[in-house]
């Protein structure tokens, strides 16, 4: 057999990820073999094992991607000074549609939020998930005390 170009192998690499959003939301984590992925996407195990250490390695992929959509959508708005809640609003919409449109994209939201398992093959992905979160919340404190200063909302609205 022919070796893969490196645009073949990133398509591969890809292909896997979308079927393992797919798969990691319909059986969970526990649930989930790397047969089933490879062969939702069309692949050997052996094609996983060439991309992927093991589930755990892949699932956290898609993890790394929602947090990523966050740094690039939403932290600019609320790091930036000057910006104001409808930049905010705005770069919610975006991601809002991103997930509307993306169906791994929105798989792997669900995977994280709706349907985590706590298993020990998981407990760091889920202690950065926690870790970005409050970092996110304390930037966002900070977003929205400068947008009451600015008059943007009510002073009487509390966090």
């Amino acid at each position: 057999m022919a070796r893969k170009t490196k645009a073949e192998s990133l398509k591969t690499r890809q292909n896997i990820l979308d079927a393992a959003s797919k798969i990691f939301c319909k059986y969970g984590f526990n649930s989930t073999s790397l047969e089933k992925i490879a062969s939702e996407a069309g692949v050997t195990r052996g094609a996983v094992y060439w991309h992927f250490k093991n589930k755990a390695e892949i699932y956290n992929e898609l993890v790394s991607s929602v947090i990523t959509s966050v740094y690039e959508i939403i932290y600019p708005v609320v790091l930036n000074q000057n910006s104001t809640i409808e930049d905010l609003k705005k770069n919610i919409l975006k991601w809002i549609i991103r997930i509307e449109q993306e169906k791994p994209f929105r798989q792997a939201i669900e995977m994280v939020y709706i349907k985590a398992e706590l298993t020990g093959d998981l407990d760091s992905i889920f202690k950065f998930i926690q870790k970005e979160e409050i970092k996110l919340m304390n930037q966002g404190k900070i977003f929205f005390e400068r947008a009451k200063k600015r008059g943007e909302i009510r002073e009487d609205i509390n966090q």
